[in-house]
C-alpha cells in the first residue's frame, strides 16, 4: 500500500517541479540574466 501511494504522489510532484523550472527559466529570460548553465571561466596558472 505504501509503495502504491508513493507512485501515485510522484506524478503531481513531477508536474509541479517541471512547471516551477519553466517559471524560473522564464524569469531569467525576462530579466536578461546570464544563463544559469553557462560555462565558467577557467583560471590559467
Amino acid at each position: 500500500m505504501r509503495n502504491k501511494f508513493r507512485k501515485l504522489a510522484l506524478l503531481p510532484y513531477t508536474f509541479v517541479l517541471m512547471n516551477w523550472a519553466a517559471v524560473v527559466g522564464l524569469y531569467y529570460f525576462a530579466h536578461g540574466s546570464v544563463g544559469i548553465w553557462g560555462p565558467t571561466r577557467v583560471r590559467q596558472a
